[in-house]
């Protein structure tokens, strides 16, 4: 048999190559998107044709080329690996950037901001991302024009492979937090923050007019905005609605829950609508990670089988991680001693990274791997198609790994019972008392009586820890929930 000239072809020539998009979209709307189209449909295949191992090897020779440019190109870096007796030269495998340093995010603190820019230029940056805050200090993420068009190019791939947006007229209501971009060519785009009154205004007005609407948003929002369009009168199940998530993780209950507002099964194939999750870091970037309905299939599986989970996720976890595909043409990741995933990027930008700590626990999956757990359980079906690695990211809802322990329980416990789910925010808060933990949890608006309060004390059930509703606006941070800035349990 001859060998697919798509998949044994070099990713360089595939993924990028002579990229006549720029020339187009100047003269040529209708040429522009047919060549878009033709260019997302090449890549698709390619990565359900090339070999997993070739890809990954591939990513391990651009990370050392990324690294080559920032220590030649990067002020701060160059002086870095100067200052610690690093020779660039012998940097010549990835197997050899166990001995670079690692980077965090005080890298934004140390360092004037042109000096983590390529050759300290900062003329050419068009766009400037912040970070959350969550661990109480901001990374920045700095865009030329070209990154900006490329970040959008890389969302219309993952959202038409995912939702076929290229063929469906879609709208994407963007409900992510104030400062947090959306980018698309190809979708309606209306980005109202966190503001559900636009939101629903949207839905009502342009749902006869596109084949389906995609929401993004942080998940606790979506969970307020679903229930509020209930309480306004929308039929959510009528709608051609999905919905991903970004910000944070969230339990297969959370998904079950917003599944029967909505209308949603995940448990039928395929998967008609979804909702789903995408990790980004505003530093790294905006689509680092993301969910398909395959990835959605192996860890709802893992969510109902032991068994299966301490096969695909390790022993030590006894709470279903995100499991997320990654692109290895975009960013090298490693894992450091704690666990934690180190990131590489691979793309060009304005501020290369390199080691990055991100600071999000998890376990890296490839390909080959998974297809050998698959086998061993049988359920060789759920094999991705795309021979992409995978990454299982835990969650970091607390300021402690017990804590966040603790809270993963709540969460998942929280979203079991829909007389309980409905009746919360989903926030909470974990207090030490002499008697054990203590679960702070803040009631929704519309459901704050004693009965309520009773309703919800008897139905979560958090081995070791008491449960307290609190009413909405009672609750110790109440003035603060606007949904824009990540909430630590």
């Amino acid at each position: 048999m001859r060998p697919d000239p798509l998949a044994t072809a070099p990713l360089s020539s595939v993924m990028s190559g002579l990229d006549l998009y720029p020339f187009l979209s100047r003269f040529s709307d209708y040429f522009a998107k047919s060549y878009e189209r033709w260019r997302r449909g090449r890549i698709l295949r390619f990565l359900r044709r090339v070999d997993p191992d070739t890809l990954e090897k591939i990513s391990e020779r651009l990370a050392v080329t990324a690294f080559q440019q920032a220590a030649e190109r990067v002020p701060y870096y160059r002086d870095l690996l100067h200052s610690k007796g690093i020779d660039p030269a012998l940097i010549r495998k990835a197997a050899d950037f166990r001995r670079l340093p690692l980077l965090e995010k005080e890298i934004f603190y140390e360092a004037d901001i042109a000096d983590l820019a390529l050759d300290g230029d900062l003329e050419s940056i068009k766009n400037i991302l912040t970070s959350s805050g969550f661990s109480g200090k901001f990374g920045f993420g700095a865009n030329s024009a070209d990154n900006l068009r490329n970040t959008a190019r890389m969302i219309d791939f993952v959202l038409d492979m995912i939702f076929e947006i290229g063929r469906k007229k879609t709208l994407v209501i963007s409900c992510l937090p104030m400062g947090v971009k959306m980018y698309t060519n190809l979708a309606l785009l209306a980005e109202v923050s966190v503001r559900e009154d636009m939101a629903l205004a949207l839905v009502r007005k342009f749902q006869k007019h596109v084949d389906q609407i995609i929401i993004v948003g942080e998940a606790f929002f979506l969970k307020r905005l679903a229930e509020e369009g209930i309480r306004s009168g929308i039929d959510w199940p009528s709608l051609p609605v999905s919905l991903v998530c970004g910000e944070d993780s969230f339990p297969e209950t959370y998904r079950d829950y917003m599944g029967g507002l909505l209308g949603i099964s995940h448990d039928v194939w395929p998967m008609e609508r979804m909702i789903g999750s995408s990790l980004g870091i505003a530093e790294v970037d905006l689509n680092l990670f993301h969910e398909t309905p395959e990835t959605i299939r192996i860890r709802r599986l893992a969510e109902r089988d032991e068994k299966f989970r301490k096969l695909i996720f390790g022993e030590e976890l006894d709470v279903t991680p995100m499991l997320f595909h990654y692109y290895p043409h975009r960013t090298f990741l490693e894992l450091d001693v704690a666990g934690e995933i180190i990131v590489t990027t691979l793309v060009p930008c304005q501020i290369p990274l390199i080691r990055y700590n991100t600071k999000d626990a998890g376990r890296l999956i490839s390909y080959r791997a998974l297809e050998s757990a698959l086998k061993e359980y049988d359920r060789i079906d759920l094999l991705p198609t795309l021979h992409l690695p995978l990454a299982a990211v835990k969650s970091r809802h607390a300021g402690s790994a017990p804590h966040t322990k603790i809270a993963d329980h709540v969460r998942r416990a929280m979203f079991s019972d829909p007389e309980v789910a409905k009746r919360v925010t989903g926030y909470f808060k974990i207090l030490d008392g002499a008697g054990g933990k203590q679960i702070d949890l803040q009631m929704e608006k519309y459901f704050s009586s004693e009965t309520d309060r009773q309703e919800i004390a008897a139905g979560l059930n958090v081995e070791g820890a008491k449960i307290n509703p609190i009413p909405y606006y009672q609750f110790p941070e109440a003035l603060t929930l606007d949904y824009n800035k990540k909430f630590r349990h």
